[in-house]
């Protein structure tokens, strides 16, 4: 296993700023992207981000396929071309588009 150590600033004050939901979820994206895992979950990853960022991370996904299998749940269907295989619920039932 590679391992490497990253030097970040200390931080000395009692709070850290507030970010926003947008910026946090950027950041779980970033951790999730860094992983160096053959299978990625996504859940709802394009929620609170800004349109840019959006067509930033379809494109990313887009990029991985066939590199790793993702797993995305969500409520909208910007992937929806890009995967293999769609799978709604609807009625407590599972249906594949």
């Amino acid at each position: 296993l590679l391992h490497w150590q990253v030097k970040l600033p200390v931080i000395r004050s009692p709070r850290l700023p507030p970010i926003s939901y947008g910026q946090q979820q950027k950041l779980a994206l970033l951790r999730v992207f860094g992983l160096n895992s053959p299978i990625l979950f996504l859940d709802e990853p394009l929620s609170n981000l800004d349109k840019k960022t959006q067509e930033n991370v379809v494109a990313y996904i887009r990029k991985l396929k066939g590199e790793k299998t993702i797993l995305v749940v969500m409520h909208s269907d910007e992937l929806d071309e890009a995967a293999d295989s769609v799978i709604y619920i609807e009625n407590k039932k599972l249906i594949q588009k």
